[in-house]
């Protein structure tokens, strides 16, 4: 008599490359658990997490790195805001500061609820902060005072028009070594400022500097190719300090000088 072999169920297959893919991406976006995914690409539970946790840390780190001030305001509901950031914007970069990009787009969304305590001052910070990075990693090339035969303007230059005083406010900040004890308050009422922020051409740093009536006049002559004597006597100046702000303007790293 022949016996009848027990059918077996075939083993599950294997996830396909896309549906693998979207597995992971909501195991980074928090939509799903290692456990879950692990049962279905059939990996270890403890390197799913491991792996899950070490993208966060990533994101977390990039974050702190690139609003610093940003972080320390926000020390105490900051967790929240990078799970939700990296729900709402998973990394899509493999130049990991990239992805720190749409934080402050992030933030606004968030200050449309006003519970949340995100103000317009805390969006212009957050633009300021970016922008440090941004003219620090720029690609474009500053001219030596031998390339150029006239006033030029640093091209990293990047000039924001803020409604708050943030500039002032993170000088403050920097001052007080970010300590907690001795961090200051949001400057209010309101108060407009413009700022340059730009790549040093000699240091390669990025700073910003508030701009001042002298930085003003060396922006002027600079953008608008002007004559410094025309526009010294335009300024009612002489043209020993119109050169003499020029200068001054060049060690900061707002212009460039011909050599």
């Amino acid at each position: 008599m022949r016996l009848l072999s027990k059918k077996r169920s075939p083993p599950p297959s294997r996830p396909a490359f896309a549906e693998t893919m979207h597995i992971m991406h909501r195991l980074l976006r928090g939509e799903t658990s290692p456990e879950t995914a692990a049962e279905r690409l059939g990996a270890p539970v403890e390197r799913l997490a491991i792996y899950q946790q070490f993208a966060r840390n990533h994101i977390d780190n990039v974050l702190k790195k690139n609003y610093t001030v940003l972080a320390g305001l926000f020390s105490e509901q900051w967790d929240e805001l990078v799970d939700g950031y990296l729900a709402e914007y998973p990394p899509g970069s493999y130049e990991l500061n990239r992805n720190a990009a749409r934080f402050r787009e992030y933030l606004a969304t968030l200050a449309l609820d006003p519970a949340r305590g995100i103000t317009e001052f805390h969006l212009e910070l957050a633009e300021l902060e970016w922008t440090e990075f941004s003219v620090y990693a720029s690609q474009v090339e500053i001219p030596t005072p031998e390339e150029v035969t006239r006033p030029m303007l640093n091209p990293t230059l990047q000039i924001l028009a803020l409604k708050n005083p943030v500039a002032e406010y993170v000088d403050r900040w920097r001052a007080s070594g970010g300590d907690k004890s001795h961090r200051p308050d949001i400057l209010s009422p309101a108060s407009p400022e413009t700022v340059f922020v730009l790549r040093h051409p000699v240091s390669g740093l990025a700073l910003y500097l508030k701009a001042d009536h002298s930085l003003l006049f060396a922006f002027k002559v600079a953008h608008e190719g002007a004559n410094v004597a025309e526009a010294a006597k335009l300024a009612g100046i002489s043209e020993t300090d119109a050169v003499g702000i020029l200068h001054r303007a060049a060690d900061a790293g707002l212009i460039v000088l011909p050599g």
